[in-house]
């Protein structure tokens, strides 16, 4: 089959969207599928991910990536370009597709202030189909600090819109049944729950427990004794930050935190903050920064809490 990709993310950039992203696109080539996967160009960004071009052009076997000129968002990553629609539809007709799948389509919609996929498999009589990843309006807050009337109401435009965009597809897939329920509780009529993850399970279940693993791999020492605690993610205000904060400041009054190593996995705009204050509580504080998804297993495997 031929398969389009409209994404709004992809490797260098490391966060679920991508890495399930990278896996899906592996596991159809395995399987005998031809791919073309559109996402931002990331060489703006070579600074901070200097093997970008390994995720560009031909990338697996019947799998070419095509990188849109891009625009910046947040501090480590990019969107795809407004005006670089054209060249979707200039490569889709070439590429003649059977199936559209749009990742994130209400972000790539302010983007290219457009739905994505929509008019050509139309034209084609094709399906297009999209995916929720990221519920955008649980983190509106976080992003958007207003007053909280003014929040309530752009919130609910962007309910509606978002609404309205996801019920132009054929098929909205969700990999979360909370997130079912939630967005069918919006509105969302034409969901489909199933449980993909986009990642290899056979390399979860083959990790191992290892003496010495954190010295020996990461440099940390004498974690023996110590209770592990791994966060695994963006450090940016969406995935919780501030709560995680705040509820090691009320964890202190309960616990002895020098008996807990906390090891954050990941990074982002609020590295510094995280590192400020968790250091204030206690010096068992170690950011590893980005690390290859392949390095994942083994260290969930190791950690007594993630």
């Amino acid at each position: 089959m031929k398969i389009a990709i409209i994404a709004s993310g992809f490797l260098p950039v490391l966060d679920g969207v991508t890495v399930s992203g990278f896996y899906r696109v592996q596991k159809l080539s395995q399987f005998g599928h031809q791919v073309l996967l559109f996402c931002p160009d990331y060489s703006p960004l070579a600074h901070l991910y200097p093997n970008w071009k390994d995720y560009t052009g031909n990338i697996f076997p019947g799998v070419q990536v095509i990188n849109l000129p891009s625009t910046p968002f947040l501090d480590f990553e990019r969107n795809v370009g407004f005006n670089t629609y054209k060249i979707v539809c200039r490569e889709l007709e070439k590429f003649q597709p059977e199936i559209i799948h749009v990742d994130e389509p209400e972000r790539l919609f302010f983007a290219f202030f457009r739905l994505a996929g929509i008019e050509f498999a139309r034209q084609n009589n094709i399906p297009c189909v999209c995916t929720f990843r990221t519920n955008f309006l649980e983190y509106f807050e976080d992003f958007l600090p207003l007053p909280k009337g003014i929040n309530l109401m752009l919130k609910l435009i962007f309910e509606k819109s978002f609404v309205s965009i996801y019920n132009q597809y054929d098929l909205t897939l969700v990999s979360s049944s909370v997130t079912y329920q939630k967005i069918v509780n919006m509105g969302i009529e034409n969901v489909k729950y199933t449980n993909f993850h986009g990642f290899d399970v056979e390399k979860f279940q083959s990790a191992r427990i290892t003496a010495n693993f954190w010295e020996s791999n990461y440099q940390i020492p004498n974690l023996t004794n110590k209770v592990t605690i791994v966060f695994l993610g963006r450090l940016t205000e969406d995935k919780g930050w501030q709560f995680t904060l705040d509820a090691f400041t009320k964890l202190q009054q309960l616990v002895n935190l020098e008996n807990i190593a906390i090891i954050i996995v990941g990074d982002g705009p609020m590295r510094d903050e995280i590192s400020n204050r968790l250091s204030k509580l206690t010096k068992n504080v170690y950011l590893l920064g980005r690390v290859p998804p392949e390095n994942i297993p083994n260290i969930l495997k190791n950690s007594d809490f993630h």
